[in-house]
């Protein structure tokens, strides 16, 4: 995950953030050059990847492997309570 911290949308997360979904996984910190890379900043909570839904932290991890392998990426993910969609490469 080059360095980008996530945490498993639980309910606790999602009444503390204002998160309208039901399940992810919360992104607290992310490298700059990351966020410049893929689009995605501190606070988005990854909802799929590549058509696999996100349901934890764990599942992140699984579905970023899997991207790799592919070579890219592409991300659904909440911002301020939007649905938002980027795509990027993987290393």
């Amino acid at each position: 995950l080059g360095g980008m911290k996530v945490v498993t949308v639980t309910a606790a997360v999602r009444a503390e953030r204002g998160i309208q979904s039901d399940h992810g996984a919360l992104i607290y910190d992310i490298p700059d050059e990351m966020q410049q890379a893929t689009g995605l900043r501190s606070g988005d909570v990854i909802l799929q990847i590549n058509r696999v839904r996100v349901s934890s932290a764990d599942d992140l991890r699984r579905a970023f492997a899997a991207a790799a392998g592919a070579g890219a990426a592409t991300v659904w993910f909440e911002r301020d309570g939007r649905l938002n969609r980027t795509a990027f490469y993987v290393r």
